[in-house]
């Protein structure tokens, strides 16, 4: 677990406002460098981040801590994805493809079957001119048991 914020910055004004000769040992300045550098490893990286997303997009929520211990919100707009670059997308983008792909699905297995009909001669809308296997009568049933 990190230190608080305000602990560090104490430390570091100490080594900062020093005097003393020999005082600002390498374990003195290098323990507030690595309580700062875990502090901010936690703060930032662990539950420090999050997103926001809105109809124009989203955006990456960073908080931190200012010099003075006071919690403050970096907003990172992200780019969203579209037809001329990669980026995020967006809920209601997604919706819209998955949307999209089930119509598209639904209506080529309705094109396929209503294929496979005409080429039986089954359709309901065959017609001599549409589907020749309807002129071919019993020439048809014997090729296909023929093979």
């Amino acid at each position: 677990m990190a230190k608080e914020l305000t602990d560090i910055l104490k430390a570091a004004a100490e080594v900062r406002d020093e005097t003393a000769m020999q005082q600002n040992t390498a374990t003195r300045v290098g323990g507030v460098l690595t309580d700062l550098a875990q502090f901010v490893g936690e703060a930032v990286f662990a539950a420090g981040m999050a997103t926001k997303t809105s109809a124009a997009g989203v955006s990456l929520l960073t908080k931190y801590y200012d010099a003075d211990g006071q919690p403050c919100t970096k907003e990172l707009p992200l780019p969203v994805a579209n037809m001329l670059r990669a980026g995020i997308i967006t809920p209601a983008a997604l919706n819209s493809l998955n949307t999209a792909d089930r119509e598209e699905t639904t209506a080529r297995q309705a094109s396929d079957a209503e294929l496979l009909r005409r080429i039986q001669g089954k359709s309901t809308s065959s017609s001599a001119y549409s589907d020749p296997c309807i002129n071919l009568g019993d020439l048809w049933v014997i090729l296909r048991g023929a093979k």
